[in-house]
């Protein structure tokens, strides 16, 4: 698993790097005006990630590889941010974990023309969030940089921050990689326990790098790893084809099945400070994200709101759990393939009822003989199976035998 999990990293790695540390600016998908009120900080997201770059700084995409990455203007050394997020699951923590943070620095080694480490200590950011610091030298592709990184904890994953400067850069923006990682917020982590596909969105203008405000996007926890079977086998799931359930649920908005929350807000004067801004909250997050009644409010005593006011905020917001519950379920079909059963149990695991989970997955018009066919090519990227190892593996993972077999035939088995 450790093996796999270096491996995973490297390739994304280095093919992010390849495509972008080239000497030149990378390519723009569009164009962001620059403003003369450009805000000193800007806040993105990434899958259940909050940070803020300097609003100074160009947002690129790639869409050859998916991959999203953030560059000083006029430097001609071609510096970048990348922020990479890895799904996985892991025993242990990648910050705590010394065998694991290893196996992704031998990986880096093995994979590139060189990697020397000079740093790997574990530090907190200002929000006493745990993470796991590099510094490295590398060259890849005849370019050398310097290389510092982050590795974060978040539900059933990992992200990492990586902050290139190739050699002939203006600066070093060491002091600028401090205040990104220090604006870091992990939606569902608890700031003590330091516990944290793809969003990259930009959420908001802030005036610092100590406000940023944490999300839990449409691939933020997943449970499934890459390469291991889970740690709980999967229930049996309905049989193949693209839509398992004869009927989908109705839609039922609150936690527990019951009527939809009150859409709107109590009377202005009733309201108190902590309620009134808790409920604005709570809907700002909801115009960016998808999460669950109990993950909104969860969310929102991470932000320092007390429990009544949060409960008031997911209470007053006017959300269809339901809705939510597929909207969660559509961004994690958008990042990864899953099974019904599989993609049920994240939702629950998001905290969703079992209702509202089945509802998500009843309703997202996901082909799952498709979605076999997909994890067994995902699989078959990274590593060797035989034609029945493959079908175990799958129907480990939730799958039918029947979409097991698909699956495998569809990628010459």
């Amino acid at each position: 698993m450790k093996k796999l999990l270096s491996v995973a990293l490297c390739l994304v790695f280095l093919l992010s790097f390849s495509a972008c540390g080239s000497g030149e600016a990378p390519s723009q998908e569009s164009s962001e005006p620059t403003s003369a009120s450009e805000p000193e900080y800007q806040t993105y997201s990434k899958n259940s990630v909050y940070f803020e770059v300097p609003g100074s700084w160009e947002k690129t995409v790639n869409e050859d590889i998916g991959m999203v990455y953030y560059y000083p203007l006029n430097d001609s050394g071609s510096p970048f941010l990348m922020v990479q997020d890895q799904k996985l699951e892991l025993d242990t923590s990648i910050v705590e974990d010394n065998t694991s943070y290893s196996a992704i620095i031998d990986g880096l080694k093995q994979s590139s023309q060189s990697f020397t480490v000079s740093d790997g200590r574990v530090e907190s950011t200002a929000k006493k969030i745990p993470y796991r610091y590099l510094s490295a030298a590398m060259e890849v592709n005849d370019i050398s940089s310097k290389v510092e990184g982050a590795f974060f904890d978040r539900p059933g994953g990992i992200i990492v921050l990586w902050m290139f400067v190739p050699d002939g850069s203006e600066n070093t923006y060491s002091e600028d990689f401090v205040e990104i990682l220090n604006s870091v917020t992990i939606a569902g982590a608890k700031k003590d326990e330091g516990t944290s596909s793809e969003d990259d969105s930009s959420v908001s203008n802030n005036g610092g790098s100590s406000s940023s405000t944490p999300s839990n996007n449409g691939s933020s926890s997943t449970q499934q790893p890459e390469s291991q079977a889970p740690v709980v086998p999967a229930p049996s799931t309905p049989n193949g084809g693209s839509s398992q359930q004869s009927q989908p649920q109705s839609p039922a908005s609150s936690p527990n099945s019951s009527p939809t929350p009150s859409q709107s807000s109590p009377v202005q004067n009733t309201q108190t400070a902590g309620q009134k801004n808790a409920l604005r909250k709570a809907k700002e997050y909801l115009n960016v994200l998808a999460f669950s009644y109990e993950g909104l409010i969860g969310q929102l005593e991470y932000e320092g709101y007390t429990h009544e006011d949060a409960v008031y905020g997911a209470d007053n917001c006017g959300a269809n759990w339901n809705e939510q519950a597929l909207k969660k379920a559509k961004n994690y079909l958008n990042t990864m393939p899953m099974s019904y059963n599989g993609l049920i149990k994240q939702l629950e695991y998001e905290k969703f009822t079992k209702a509202q989970a089945t509802y998500g997955a009843d309703n997202c018009k996901a082909n799952w003989k498709e979605q076999a066919a997909a994890k067994a090519r995902d699989y078959l990227d990274l590593m060797s199976f035989s034609r029945e190892r493959l079908i175990s593996q799958l129907e480990y993972d939730g799958f039918t035998h029947e979409q097991a077999v698909y699956g495998a035939e569809a990628n010459g088995y």
